[in-house]
């Protein structure tokens, strides 16, 4: 049986598998190059399965900008000052092409001002990890699952798999999802904004954290959670706790923190780029597939080799991290920060293309 990889994207509109097919190209580049992990092709070991959710926000905004009315329904939800905000973000936006306040900004806004938007997006994901898991016992009689996610989709995770611990999940029938029957192996976190868009509720206490097997209230047998340093995104509201869930789980390497510093383009956000690093992919690699599958030595070879700025002269790459650094102190720890991280990423990007 193969292990079950589930990708759930970030902030953006996403067509088809496009961007699942570039982060697996990613990973089969890295996995090649340990010889322990080639001796057994990535495709035999793992199956990929791109989680959408991109869709629901598509839909939902080509439908406000026909119907007037539903802005009034959101602002009964979330309050005219909100809205009135969220009006100059949305106009326009169901034109997707070249659009970078839908395609980085919409979907964030909807799912953290809008309940009915959020719970639309949580239960579709839900669904998707039920039925992926579901394939696998009709198939296999057993499961082995895992959930890579990126930036917007780390927050979506969270509260999908969440909601599933719980068994709260509309629609389906008292979740087999209990962490004491149904744990992932690996929850990993990349450009982790779950904090900066939770609701209702302290991330660091919810059933989504790494534990023994069958322990009640641990999700995930292992979480690992990467954040680049100059990544704007991940400063408000950091997720970085100390001795998480406990000093037990710390110790026994359940939980995991990886902080990665290259820069190979402006977009330092972009899955891709983070996982390009071995200090981001050795981690997760290991947490997959066994601990004594990359060595500590080839560890050490393939950071040595890892050149921090890419093919970016020494010159651009201090510029660009200059000028991500600008960005940092202007955040505060409320996701209305994201507005202005928006505005000053596109500016920088906009300016490296011309």
């Amino acid at each position: 049986m193969r292990h079950k990889l589930f990708l759930v994207h970030g902030m953006g509109a996403y067509d088809g598998d496009a961007w699942a097919n570039e982060v697996r190209d990613v990973l089969v580049t890295a996995w090649t190059t340990y010889p322990k992990l080639a001796a057994v092709p990535f495709a035999d070991q793992f199956d990929i399965e791109m989680v959408h959710y991109d869709p629901i926000m598509q839909e939902i905004v080509t439908r406000w900008q026909d119907e007037a009315n539903a802005l009034g329904t959101l602002a009964d939800q979330v309050g005219a000052d909100e809205v009135g905000s969220l009006v100059g973000w949305l106009k326009g936006a169901g034109k997707t092409d070249g659009n970078f306040v839908w395609s980085h900004a919409a979907d964030v806004l909807l799912y953290r001002l809008s309940a009915t938007v959020r719970q639309r997006v949580i239960v579709h994901v839900a669904k998707q990890i039920v039925e992926g898991v579901a394939r696998q016992y009709d198939e296999h009689q057993q499961s082995k699952w895992s959930v890579i996610a990126h930036s917007l989709g780390t927050a979506v995770a969270h509260d999908a798999l969440d909601m599933l611990a719980v068994g709260n999940v509309p629609g389906l029938p008292v979740s087999p999802f209990d962490p004491r029957i149904e744990q992932a192996q690996v929850i990993a976190m990349v450009a982790n904004v779950s904090r900066v868009l939770e609701h209702g509720f302290d991330v660091y206490r919810s059933a989504v954290q790494p534990g023994r097997p069958g322990q009640s209230g641990r999700s995930c047998l292992r979480f690992l959670n990467v954040r680049h340093f100059l990544d704007p995104f991940t400063i408000p509201r950091m997720f970085r706790p100390q001795n998480w869930p406990d000093a037990e789980t710390v110790a026994a390497g359940r939980y995991e923190y990886v902080e990665v510093e290259h820069i190979h383009q402006v977009n330092v956000h972009d899955v891709c780029h983070y996982l390009r690093n071995p200090a981001a992919h050795i981690p997760l690699f290991r947490a997959l597939a066994g601990e004594r599958r990359i060595t500590k030595q080839q560890e050490k070879d393939a950071i040595d080799a890892f050149k921090p700025f890419g093919t970016m002269t020494n010159q651009k790459a201090a510029k660009v991290k200059g000028k991500l650094s600008e960005i940092a102190p202007k955040m505060d720890e409320s996701w209305k920060s994201f507005k202005k991280i928006w505005d000053d990423l596109h500016s920088l990007i906009a300016e490296d293309v011309a």
